[in-house]
This record gives C-alpha cells, sequence and structure tokens, in this order.
C-alpha cells in the first residue's frame, strides 16, 4: 500500500470527522468516485483542483490543510532524524 500524502491524511480523517462516505464526498466534491477511491488509497496523486473542490466541500481552507500537511511533513523528518522537538 503506497504511503499517504500528509494532505490526503488530512482529508481522510476530516470526511471521517464529519461521518461522510467516501461516495458522498465525492460527489460533494465533484470527483468521480472511481478516481477518488484512488486519490484516497494513494494510487494516484491530488492535482490542486482536486484538492480545492474537496476542501471546499468539507468547509476546509486549503491553506490550513496544506500548512498542517506541512508540519506533519516536518514533524516526520525531526522523527526520522533522531532530533527532539523542544
Amino acid at each position: 500500500m503506497p504511503t499517504l500524502h500528509p494532505v490526503v491524511e488530512i482529508l481522510k480523517n476530516e470526511i471521517a470527522k464529519k461521518n461522510y462516505t467516501w461516495k458522498e464526498a465525492a460527489a460533494g466534491s465533484g470527483i468521480s468516485p472511481g478516481r477518488f477511491e484512488k486519490l484516497m488509497s494513494g494510487e494516484r496523486d491530488m492535482k490542486v483542483v482536486e484538492e480545492e473542490r474537496l476542501c471546499k466541500f468539507l468547509g476546509l481552507s486549503v491553506y490550513i490543510v496544506e500548512r498542517r500537511a506541512e508540519l506533519e511533513r516536518e514533524r516526520q523528518s525531526t522523527a526520522l532524524s533522531g532530533k527532539t522537538i523542544h
């Protein structure tokens, strides 16, 4: 199974938190169900326009999602390097 991009992880968690099915989230964001499933599984990379549509459907700011993803990447990088964050 491919490693998921932090943005996809965040969006998957938000979909679950709001109790949407993948079918509902796909329809609400205008992404075909087949493509949506591949995006959520990491089989395909998410395009910016797809991220924007899904964020809009979920009532999220793209900027905030991207910032959270950036912080997660930094956290993972720090964990891999063995450094401690104070």
